[in-house]
């Protein structure tokens, strides 16, 4: 399972960086450009652009990579249901170990964050974030991942409450 925790936590890790530098981008501007025209509203836009960009890359990702890891154990859920666990049951399981599997590479990533934030933080050019930036970018970089995954939870669960299609029995 580590590719997965690799895989959610550099896009948990994407989203962490781009919410604090586009915070970090902001004070700049605000502080260089506050006596020319409008040029630091450019830079805003441009910062708010690159960290929607970031956190919708980051969301499309982890869900993408959970969908295919449910794909690949289609035959397990069936056996699961073969062995007369229910289908709701093996519906909860799964979407708990998928929401499990996102809130462990969310926490990875907001660490791995933490330290390319510490070692940018070694230029002399560096504009640390205030803490309520870093506290933001901390609580959407460990939400995205899991709000990935709800959509897939919630259909896997439909899927398994129909009796036809999907996941059934193994023959």
């Amino acid at each position: 399972m580590l590719p997965v925790y690799v895989s959610i936590a550099s896009g948990s890790s994407l989203v962490f960086i781009v919410v604090v530098l586009n915070a970090m981008t902001k004070q700049q501007s605000r502080t260089v450009f506050f006596a020319s025209l409008d040029d630091g509203h450019y830079l805003e836009y441009a910062a708010t652009w690159l960290m929607a960009i970031g956190v919708f890359v980051a969301f499309l990702q982890t869900q993408f990579l959970m969908q295919r890891l449910v794909q690949d154990r289609y035959v397990e859920f069936g056996l699961f249901i073969n062995i007369g666990i229910p289908r709701r049951i093996v519906g909860v399981l799964i979407s708990l170990e998928q929401i499990s599997h996102a809130a462990t590479g969310g926490v990875i990533g907001i660490l791995f964050g933490f330290m390319l934030l510490l070692a940018v933080s070694l230029s002399r050019d560096y504009v640390s974030p205030r803490p309520r930036d870093t506290a933001l970018a901390t609580a959407v970089a460990a939400i995205v991942p899991v709000i990935a995954v709800v959509p897939l939870a919630i259909t896997l669960v439909m899927r398994l409450r129909q009796n036809r299609g999907g996941i059934s029995r193994v023959r």
